[in-house]
């Protein structure tokens, strides 16, 4: 069968078209980079901006401020639940979280979760002494609920967090298994 070089020609040139408006792999990871330093800027500046106004014990300002770092962080939070391989879950520091069904392993990963809400809850309550001018009652006991409030919270996410790379574990050893068979 002969083909007409003008059609062939005029084929490959719509290819090559299509193929350029899909970008590449590379593309693709240059353009998430340069979209996660923008986010990590505005998440300093939102943080530099609440702490000015900390300092200025003008905290009505600050709540917009951490309105926004929360909704970043929500959006990250919820963007990184549609990750479909789901890596080893880590603390705030970066430490791997242990993942195993034992009781040994699940009181650590309490004993991390304690320590993220207490350091939470502890700089909470500093920053509101600082605003407040002092120590109160009122203050130790909205920092004890807080601190129930994250360290449940916590619980709950690095429990479900441990319970998706198991599951995901499971799925990559039976597909293993069945490649041996």
């Amino acid at each position: 069968m002969k083909t007409n070089n003008n059609e062939f020609e005029s084929y490959v040139s719509r290819k090559l078209k299509e193929k350029a408006d899909t970008p590449d792999e590379r593309q693709m990871q240059q353009t998430s980079t340069a979209m996660a330093i923008a986010v990590v800027f505005g998440m300093l500046f939102d943080v530099v901006m609440m702490a000015i106004h900390f300092i200025r014990h003008d905290t009505d300002k600050a709540y917009p401020y951490l309105a926004q770092l929360l909704v970043i962080c929500a959006g990250f939070g919820i963007a990184m639940l549609g990750n479909k391989e789901p890596g080893v879950p880590k603390t705030l520091s970066g430490r791997s979280v242990p993942t195993e069904k034992t009781g040994k392993a699940f009181a650590l990963r309490l004993l991390n979760c304690f320590i993220e809400a207490a350091s939470l809850s502890v700089a909470i309550m500093l920053f509101n002494a600082y605003d407040k001018g002092s120590f109160t009652g009122s203050l130790i006991t909205e920092t004890i609920i807080s601190f129930a409030i994250f360290m449940a919270i916590e619980v709950a996410f690095c429990e479900f967090r441990v319970h998706r790379y198991r599951k995901a574990q499971a799925k990559l050893d039976q597909e293993e298994n069945d490649l041996e068979d």
